[in-house]
């Protein structure tokens, strides 16, 4: 990502609103501890762990309801039952 590091555009998309969840894939480790500032959702190093990679998308789509759609307008995202759908 050119000379933008990762966590400086975790904390603008913060800023903004952003509520969705972020997770960091990087080399370092060096930011870890600062992922925890944007309430990220999993920091991940390089080369990938199929694994780990599991564990973060488990944990974070964990809340999301089954069998729903999602309705995104703008910085909100609603939660839409397929039973509710005429």
């Amino acid at each position: 990502m050119d000379n933008t590091m990762g966590n400086q555009i975790a904390h603008k998309l913060r800023a903004m609103g952003y509520q969705e969840e972020i997770v960091f894939f990087t080399a370092s480790p060096n930011f870890a501890i600062e992922s925890y500032d944007v309430d990220a959702g999993g920091y991940l190093l390089k080369p990938l762990d199929y694994g780990k990679l599991k564990m973060v998308m488990d944990r974070i789509t964990r809340n999301i309801a089954p069998s729903t759609y999602q309705i995104r307008q703008r910085t909100t995202v609603t939660n839409l039952a397929y039973h509710e759908i005429l």
